[in-house]
């Protein structure tokens, strides 16, 4: 794919354009610097609930008006939050992309957080926390994630707390949206058809109104646990549930540390699959459990290596020695050279094939340029997942494997 255009609005906006003039179809990511991140413990939730009220009226639209909108015109348009940010992105035909710039500018600048929407929305987020508990999975890692970072918004699900949820009012919606929400914290990434100076004009016509209040409130996220607060940690959950899970999670490297890469195609070559050490060894070969993974997302702060297993209750202690086993082996030889060329071909695949629409192209480019990476990161991403050495892998797995544990064992009542 051509590099993006880039340039930044007279509000602080940055943007991304890259054209693509095979199919009439247009598609953007906006980016804000800003997620569950930055509450405050009493604030847990609050970012989810902005983002997700952001739909549900303007001063001069209700969500029906704006929803038979975007319908009238075959588009879509969305919001989600995260850890590290929140996202808005729509798609749109090319030729209709007037209409949803003005609805997303609007969206942006005139959120009313109607209060009968506010105790819908209030309903929908506590039964999700509730719901939580009809989760295995949910059960296990939210222990750990408890344990493993404490007060860090990163210990808590996305959605909050019920106690704190409870407690918003529509005035602490206004608040984080005023704080949180601004042009100059956000990247616009938009791939189309069209000319470059045609997609300007559009987006200085629509975004370049957007504007956030005068005052500027620093951003300041919560800091991450000391290295030396860390503990091994070891819980045992009672549920309600017949199976068992086993889940460990390590401390792992965050985004921007050069580690990250090893451990992602360690992460894949463990757990990524049906071909992944993990599957093969513990489900295939010894029938252990019925469900085994590993997953190592991407943060800005401390991030995680979580390692799971559902089974059977009867079976729980052998897999764990098993699993234990099979991690110290990891950590004594490391892996052939086969394994590290599949895991790579994995990632290599799963990669590109991420990036065959165009709303995923879109998302990617504001992902990289949210990072720092620049424009060019998805090729560097390749090389440096291409150049990882058996020598790699084993010196990230002795690093991940020499980290304080938390280990969590669900079992029934």
């Amino acid at each position: 794919m051509p590099d993006p255009s880039r340039w930044t609005l007279a509000n602080g906006m940055t943007v991304l354009y890259r054209r693509d003039a095979g199919f009439p179809l247009a598609s953007a990511t906006l980016l804000f610097r800003a997620g569950s991140r930055q509450e405050s413990h009493a604030e847990a939730g609050l970012c989810s609930m902005t983002i997700d009220l952001l739909m549900q009226g303007t001063r001069r639209h209700n969500a029906r008006q704006i929803a038979r909108v975007l319908e009238s015109v075959g588009a879509s348009l969305g919001t989600q939050a995260h850890e590290d940010f929140a996202e808005m992105g729509f798609v749109v035909p090319a030729s209709e992309m007037d209409w949803v710039l003005d609805i997303t500018a609007e969206v942006l600048q005139e959120p009313s957080f109607p209060p009968a929407e506010i105790v819908k929305e209030k309903a929908h987020v506590l039964a999700s926390l509730a719901s939580r508990k009809d989760s295995i999975f949910n059960v296990a890692y939210d222990a750990l994630n408890q344990a493993m970072y404490d007060e860090h918004p990163y210990g808590r699900p996305l959605e909050g707390r019920p106690e704190t949820v409870k407690r918003f009012r529509r005035a602490d919606f206004k608040q984080w949206h005023g704080r949180h929400l601004r042009p100059e914290r956000a990247i616009f990434s938009l791939v189309g058809p069209m000319p470059g100076k045609e997609a300007a004009r559009l987006i200085e016509k629509h975004l370049s109104r957007w504007k956030g209040p005068r005052q500027l409130h620093p951003s300041t996220p919560t800091s991450s646990l000391k290295g030396e607060e860390r503990k091994v940690k070891q819980l045992m959950v009672r549920s309600h549930f017949k199976q068992a899970y086993l889940m460990l999670g390590f401390p792992a490297p965050e985004a921007a540390h050069p580690g990250q890469i090893p451990l992602k195609v360690l992460n894949t070559l463990l757990g990524g699959g049906m071909s992944s050490r993990l599957f093969v060894s513990l489900r295939e070969k010894l029938g252990l459990a019925y469900e085994v993974s590993s997953f190592y997302p991407t943060r800005q702060d401390v991030s995680q290596w979580v390692i799971y297993l559902g089974l059977p209750a009867e079976k729980l202690e052998t897999a764990s020695q098993r699993l234990e086993d099979l991690l110290q082996d990891l950590g004594r030889r490391g892996p052939p050279v086969k394994e590290l060329r599949q895991a790579q071909a994995m990632i290599r695949g799963a990669f590109l094939m991420d990036q065959q629409s165009r709303r995923r192209q879109a998302w990617y480019t504001a992902w990289w340029e949210f990072l720092g990476r620049g424009d060019r990161y998805g090729e560097e991403f390749l090389g440096a997942v291409d150049a990882v050495t058996p020598q790699d892998l084993l010196r990230a797995a002795r690093q991940i494997l020499a980290q304080p544990r938390v280990t969590v064992t669900v079992v029934p009542k």
